[in-house]
């Protein structure tokens, strides 16, 4: 993900060619796909569904946005329209927040099973 966030910022860098962005985004979906499977895998072998660590998705959503902002501020211009200034930024942010809310929940209803 930071990859394609640097690619998307900086898209005169060598590495930010059409084919270098398609095979970031196909491995992220083969990772994406390897994540579903070893999931389904561990449920299947001792039937207890993994939970997510709030605090993991709180860590990974504000650095992704933090590496957004950090890069906007080092000059990089993104080509999505995905900049602090962006409508679509905020919304990203509010999601992120929310997510993290509903994921805590989830680890206290289960914590207290």
């Amino acid at each position: 993900m930071s990859l394609m966030v640097i690619m998307d910022q900086f898209s005169g860098l060598s590495i930010s060619t059409r084919q270098s962005q398609t095979a970031v985004f196909a491995l992220l979906i083969i990772l994406a796909i390897a994540d579903i499977i070893a999931n389904h895998i561990h449920y299947k072998e001792t039937g207890i569904k993994r939970q997510e660590s709030w605090r993991f998705v709180l860590l990974f959503e504000m650095y992704i946005l933090s590496l957004v902002v950090v890069l906007d501020q080092f000059g990089g211009a993104s080509h999505i329209g995905f900049h602090p200034g962006s409508g679509m930024f905020w919304i990203a942010m509010g999601t992120a927040i929310t997510s993290t809310f509903f994921t805590y929940r989830r680890n206290q209803k289960a914590a207290a099973q």
